[in-house]
């Protein structure tokens, strides 16, 4: 991994450009867009991300049956340049795109075009409900079934066609595009991300498709490092009581823990805290937005009690789920977060009882 020359310069020039506008437009973003930033000046230094890596690595020992994170070289890693195990495989977002497409041209269309729709969809009803469909052991088993009428049926018929073929003709193999576990892929992502949130309190705040591998034996790689968050303790057992309390539907306790950690609004209106805090920290789906899209939904609760200071330390949880829950929105697999999430939170927080 190789920094461009000028890349730090060029990206502080660019943050100062983007606060300007949200401090104009959007001035209630500018809290956690200052958090954000702060995380990402963490990305030049790329000792520091290999370091980070690596203990992220170490931490996951439990999945590695699940995941593979690449072992960083860090001898021989320097500022600008990073030195790591080269995980071979498709990025999960090329891989969603080769289905997509194959899928898009049965209909007519092309992937951009389903895509568009997807777009167009959410603006108009808003975001979906979270799935509710086939579960990853399920899906498996349908995937194991197609494989193996390919693998049955295509030997005889390639013996048939030698035959066949000195006669000028030829039966088509069998042919079945396998798709993607969609389920299997979120359950693996959810049950990491939340170990490395809730658990060990240090964690990728940047789990978007493109740091997302699928490898050749079926695990998942998981790369790139550069905006990694380290909660303290306290910190920690905040977001695990935060998690609970959204299970719990505890609006005033949810109030309770956001006026400690430093929220502060015009009314304290415990509505907008929940409503805020499920949208941020659980799903963005109809139950919580009704059916409005996400600038809609935000602005209506700006509107009902603008807030002028919020917690920090919830800050980059927020944006990790957000990214895992955009993973599941690309693979027509929403999710709540809180269902992943709340009973590994819970057994933490017993911990410390």
């Amino acid at each position: 991994k190789v920094q461009y020359p000028d890349a730090e310069r060029l990206f502080r020039s660019d943050m100062k450009t983007a606060r300007g506008f949200f401090k104009i437009f959007a001035p209630e973003q500018v809290i956690a867009f200052d958090e954000i930033e702060k995380q990402f000046m963490s990305e030049f230094d790329y000792r520091k991300e290999g370091a980070q890596m690596d203990k992220i690595r170490l931490n996951m020992k439990t999945y590695r049956n699940l995941i593979k994170i690449p072992k960083p070289e860090l001898s021989l890693t320097t500022k600008e340049v990073m030195v790591m195990e080269f995980l071979e495989g498709k990025k999960l977002y090329d891989a969603v795109k080769e289905c997509g497409e194959k899928y898009a041209s049965k209909q007519g269309k092309t992937f951009k075009d389903l895509e568009r729709e997807m777009r167009l969809n959410i603006i108009k009803h808003g975001m979906p409900a979270k799935y509710e469909g086939p579960s990853a052991r399920q899906i498996e088993m349908y995937r194991k079934l197609l494989m193996l009428r390919s693998f049955s049926l295509n030997p005889p018929l390639r013996a048939l066609n030698k035959i066949l073929g000195r006669f000028g003709r030829k039966i088509e193999l069998f042919e079945m595009d396998i798709p993607i576990n969609n389920a299997r892929i979120m359950d693996v992502l959810m049950k990491v991300h939340g170990h490395q949130v809730l658990v060990n309190g240090n964690f990728n705040g940047d789990p978007h498709a493109g740091n997302v591998l699928i490898l050749r034996d079926g695990r998942l790689g998981l790369i790139d490092y550069g905006q990694v968050k380290v909660l303290t303790e306290r910190e920690r057992r905040h977001v695990c009581n935060v998690i609970v309390a959204l299970a719990d539907r505890d609006k005033k306790r949810l109030k309770e823990l956001a006026i400690e950690f430093g929220y502060k609004s015009k009314c304290l209106d415990e509505d907008v805290i929940y409503n805020m805090t499920k949208f941020a920290l659980d799903t963005d789906g109809p139950e919580v937005c009704g059916g409005r899209n996400i600038q809609q939904f935000m602005d209506e609760q700006y509107r009902k009690d603008p807030w002028t200071s919020t917690d920090p330390s919830i800050i980059m949880p927020i944006r990790t789920a957000f990214m895992l829950r955009g993973i599941g929105l690309m693979l027509n697999h929403p999710i709540s977060v809180v269902d992943y999430w709340g009973p590994v939170a819970r057994k933490e927080l017993q911990k410390v009882k």
